[in-house]
């Protein structure tokens, strides 16, 4: 039973406001944000967000609600992890009484600072954890193990909470961190002489005292949570006992006090470690005039933070969802947020008496040439062969049964002709690839195959010109910003010479679509090693590696470099647009020009394709959110996982959800199907799509466009979980006809180099494992 204790609550629980009589009023802001777990209000209404991250190592940061309503990450790059039996691990964030600085705790770490005039809008860059102001000159004995909050004394002084150091420390006049209390254990209501630990959690303050959550012990016994009063002359007492996982306090602008309980969890859970899946029930509760506890929201799911705005409403967090919540008393209900689609430009067409001298004007202003990269393509050498034979060689898989080759075949302009791939546990090529009911390990023998109808989240990009793009994947997540960047800081530290080379060693790692049983669980880096030892002993590519490196050793990088060569020897750009870009007219038929002429925003207004596919590549190479149907089984995202946030698993950037890498459209007309989803057939069904992605996706049919074990895995549409990034050029759609689709269609197959057409001369007959090749289907 909650009890409430003292006879001083009036001096924070004067709450006699009618507007907060009214049923509480949810409206959700933001989705798809990465494990919120704290709050904090800027001088000028805006919110910053502190999230664990969970997508990564260095995914961790804060975000900032701008006033006017823009959301987007303000840091990035912070550690992201859990520790202390799974209580989450989060940067914290609070602005000074002063309003001058933002005050930023990491674990494992001590104080930083960033003036709050920089963070006044959103970056073009986020910040990262070296931008910050170090607080502490130098390390210190007393650091922060786990800071779950921060609060400020009455000389303006910051006061964190250390849920895994179990006490509150303060930042002194000499800027050293100090422990000014340390919690005795609490009583264990189930157990009358037991003890749990006493982890803080939420702080605030009033007058001089500082009020603090405490957790009970982790895992969590049900109502062990209490909420204690710290004054600053030393006295501690008890205010409220008997809460579940209280996770945060806060005072409002009329004193009233607000507990925040994350939840009720089953005896021996742990505190924050798979709870995504258990039902909704977090409490909202505040503390009447006259100390009665009382309940102002149920059903929360696991709410991580809480902050109320002076005009009387509440923000909370939501950990596991990613979701921030508005909380009004008053006014009327809040309406669903609509984004309507703008209306369509007129679709008038430019009078064009002579569609060449159009197009060669086009050309010229655009300086735009023919056979882009051709000067790029490696020549036929020893490290090129040895290249080829690791990209066709199962012996890179951790069940030896899947080559990078399977999924980027020849037979399919290395790509592989399925809307989404089937990786480890996969047996044939293309639309005919099928699971294995069982599969034959080497070290195991027969096991069960745990991969039937796993599928790989997102369609496989063709590796043909993957040589002349600056970001690899879908996300973009190898590609170069002041180097080649990468996931993973010790790929990162390889110094690699281009994205290229470092994104071989990717898909090798990942458990669904190389890795298999026999490595799948192992860190990414463990798996490397392991295959390079393989390859150490293999005697034929020992003799390969030293030949072409003169060194007995073989290592990442020379791994990586022997495959980026190959496929550096897969640019194909001598299409009839490059001919017709040299000069000679009679390449394109005059429905590829007319074609050329809408989809350069020439012939019809408003319909410019180029805006994205733009350049010789005809690709910005930058991301765009074109509302694509989301297949398969996602990227751990949304509510049950199922969603793809595309870039913004990158970025962890509100702004870049759903946003996909633009492709390149050279060869576009062999690399079906299309999308990041492959949620479309054929080129004209993904060209019409972009006439209208509001009615594509309700009038979307997965039985014309899936093949049968993907009907049902098409995430339910919702236009409004994803307006807030589409393109601003599809919210009106661009405006088009059948005769116009047709003629756009013949143009871009006038974007296929014939030499892409057969590649069967480069798949080799054996590979030095002796393993199978993946032959023509």
């Amino acid at each position: 039973m909650r009890r409430a204790r003292g006879i001083l609550f009036f001096v924070y629980c004067l709450l006699a406001l009618s507007s907060q009589a009214q049923a509480p009023r949810v409206q959700i802001i933001a989705e798809g944000l990465y494990y919120p777990a704290g709050l904090a209000a800027l001088p000028d209404g805006g919110i910053l967000i502190a999230e664990a991250g969970g997508h990564g190592e260095h995914s961790a940061g804060i975000s900032l609600l701008q006033s006017d309503g823009v959301l987007g990450r303000l840091l990035s790059l912070a550690p992201s992890g859990r520790i202390n039996n799974g209580l989450f691990s989060a940067p914290v964030a609070a602005v000074s009484p002063d309003g001058a600085d933002i005050i930023v705790a990491f674990p494992s770490a001590e104080l930083f600072s960033l003036p709050v005039a920089q963070a006044a809008q959103l970056p073009d860059e986020p910040f990262t954890p070296p931008d910050l102001l170090p607080r502490q000159s130098k390390r210190a004995n007393v650091f922060l193990l786990q800071p779950f909050a921060i609060a400020f004394d009455a000389a303006g002084a910051p006061l964190i909470s250390d849920a895994a150091g179990n006490g509150l420390l303060r930042e002194g006049t000499d800027r050293s961190l100090r422990y000014v209390h340390q919690f005795s254990r609490l009583d264990n209501p189930r157990l009358s002489s037991g003890r749990l630990d006493a982890l803080p959690t939420g702080i605030t303050r009033h007058a001089n005292a500082t009020i603090v959550a405490l957790l009970g012990g982790c895992p969590h016994v049900q109502n062990s949570g209490e909420l204690v009063e710290l004054t600053d002359a030393g006295g501690r007492r008890s205010l409220v006992d008997g809460l579940n996982m209280p996770i945060d306090v806060a005072l409002d602008g009329n004193g009233a006090l607000w507990i925040l309980e994350f939840g009720t969890v089953p005896p021996s859970q742990p505190c924050f470690t798979d709870l995504q899946e258990l039902p909704a029930s977090g409490v909202l509760s505040r503390l009447d005039k006259n100390g009665i506890l009382r309940t102002i929201l149920t059903d929360l799911h696991f709410p991580s933070a809480l902050l109320p705005m002076t005009d009387g409403s509440l923000y909370i967090s939501e950990f596991y969802r990613g979701r921030l919540l508005h909380i009004r008393f008053d006014g009327p209900p809040p309406q669903p947020r609509h984004y309507l689609p703008a209306d369509p430009p007129p679709a008038t067409y430019a009078p064009i008496s002579d569609l060449d001298e159009a197009l060669r004007r086009v050309i010229t202003q655009q300086g735009l040439s023919a056979y882009p990269g051709r000067e790029l393509i490696e020549a036929d050498s020893e490290l090129t062969r040895l290249g080829r034979d690791l990209f066709f060689d199962p012996i890179l898989s951790g069940d030896r049964n899947i080559a990078c080759a399977t999924c980027h075949h020849p037979a399919f302009a290395m790509a592989d002709a399925r809307a989404l791939p089937i990786g480890a546990g996969g047996t044939g090529l293309g639309e005919s690839r099928s699971f294995r009911a069982v599969l034959q390990l080497e070290e195991k023998g027969a096991v069960v195959n745990p991969f039937v109808d796993v599928f790989i989240p997102r369609n496989s990009p063709t590796i043909i010109n993957s040589a002349l793009l600056s970001q690899q994947f879908w996300d973009g997540r190898v590609g170069t910003s002041g180097g080649v960047r990468t996931p993973e800081a010790a790929i990162d530290d390889l110094g690699l010479s281009d994205p290229l080379t470092a994104q071989a060693l990717f898909p090798i790692t990942s458990q669904h679509e190389m890795a298999g049983i026999t490595f799948g669980t192992h860190p990414p880096m463990v798996i490397r090693q392991a295959l390079l030892q393989r390859l150490r002993d293999n005697p034929e590519y020992g003799a390969r590696f030293a030949e072409v490196f003169g060194s007995d050793e073989i290592n990442l990088r020379q791994l990586a470099e022997a495959v980026a060569a190959f496929e550096r020897q897969l640019i194909f750009t001598a299409a009839p647009w490059d001919e017709y870009v040299a000069g000679d007219d009679t390449a394109l038929s005059p429905a590829q020009k007319r074609g050329a002429l809408l989809f350069f925003g020439e012939m019809k207004a408003g319909l410019g394709c180029a805006g994205c596919h733009s350049g010789d590549l005809f690709t910005d190479q930058r991301f765009h959110n074109l509302l694509a149907p989301q297949v398969g089984p996602g990227k751990d995202n949304g509510v049950d996982g199922t969603d793809d946030l595309g870039r913004a698993n990158v970025s962890f950037d509100y702004r870049d959800q759903y946003r996909f890498k633009t492709p390149s459209l050279r060869n576009v007309a062999l690399t079906s199907p299309y999308l990041h989803s492959g949620a479309y057939r054929d080129l004209a069904s993904v060209t019409w799509h972009h006439a209208d992605p509001w009615r594509a996706n309700i009038t979307y049919s997965p039985s014309q466009q899936l093949p049968p074990e993907l009907q049902d895995q098409l995430l339910p549409y919702d236009f409004d979980r994803q307006a807030h990034s589409v393109a601003q050029p599809l919210r009106a759609g661009l405006p088009m006809n059948e005769a116009d689709v047709a003629d756009l269609v013949r143009f871009l197959k006038a974007l296929t180099d014939p030499a892409a057409q057969d590649l069967s001369h480069i798949i080799p007959e054996t590979v030095p494992s002796g393993l199978p090749v993946d032959a023509l289907p």
